[in-house]
């Protein structure tokens, strides 16, 4: 008995010891467990990075809308392009250069000495259609004056010779004076009706300026038409500018006027000799 008592409190002792271990073991843990404890908060701000990425998009802004062009009238842009070339055709300067040694002879258009402020308010890309387009309508007026001047002068003529028969065949009693009267005015309706014809420009020649101006740049162009506006402003000193000139070319005339008579009559008594009477250079 004594020894059966003596045995249990061996067989408790020898137990004891691996309950210690067990708890000295599950310290570690404890301690690691509390670690990942602590360092999980740490994953919070990755959660809300993907709440943040699941956030739609914000939609873009609109883009502003472009305002509308202005209206402009076609035919009222063309009436003042016409205007312009009117204009540019009057003030245009030429000039003539001869070369001996070139040998040639060049003619100078400027346009810039009276018009170019006229020019500067056209798109760049028109003002050398605009300046072709005028000297050939200066050149068709041109011809068509003295083409009119030509046809005049053979009227005048072929009415001398109706009123010289009209005449014969009144004093034969052929016709009365009334009667000639009548055919007079039908010739004058004739010559209404010519001077109608003679009109060469017109405002549908200059629609294909269209495709150098912006609907934009053609009614600023129309606005400063108006009265006050740069453009007639421009056009007007173009004007006042060209006539400047010409009267002060007109008053150099006349200073050398005295001179002139003098070799004017000295020209008209050789007016016989500029034919066949000519004499040779001398040698």
């Amino acid at each position: 008995k004594s020894k059966a008592a003596l045995t249990c409190p061996r067989s408790h002792s020898s137990l004891m010891p691996p309950k210690r271990a067990a708890s000295k073991a599950a310290a570690p843990a404890a301690k690691a467990q509390k670690v990942v404890e602590k360092e999980a908060p740490a994953a919070k701000p990755a959660a809300a990075k993907s709440k943040a990425a699941a956030k739609p998009a914000a939609k873009p802004k609109a883009a502003p809308k472009k305002a509308k062009a202005p209206s402009v009238d076609v035919k009222e842009f063309g009436e003042v392009l016409l205007e312009v070339c009117k204009v540019l055709m009057s003030v245009c300067e030429t000039s003539q250069h001869e070369d001996e040694d070139q040998q040639t002879i060049s003619t100078h258009e400027d346009f810039s000495a009276h018009g170019g402020d006229i020019l500067a308010l056209l798109p760049e890309d028109a003002r050398l259609p605009m300046m072709k387009l005028a000297l050939f309508w200066r050149d068709e007026v041109e011809r068509e004056i003295d083409m009119s001047n030509d046809f005049s002068d053979l009227e005048s003529d072929d009415e001398d010779e109706d009123e010289e028969d009209e005449a014969a065949a009144e004093e034969a009693g052929i016709i009365t004076k009334e009667e000639g009267g009548e055919e007079e005015e039908d010739d004058d309706d004739d010559d209404d009706e010519l001077e109608e014809d003679d009109d060469v420009m017109s405002v549908e020649h200059f629609y294909v300026f269209k495709e150098f101006f912006t609907q934009a740049e053609a009614a600023k162009l129309v606005a400063d038409s108006k009265e006050g506006g740069a453009l007639i402003k421009a056009m007007e000193e173009a004007l006042n500018s060209h006539e400047k000139a010409i009267m002060e070319e007109e008053e150099d005339e006349l200073d050398n006027a005295d001179s002139d008579d003098d070799e004017e009559v000295e020209e008209d008594d050789d007016d016989d000799e500029w034919g066949e009477n000519l004499p040779w250079k001398a040698e």
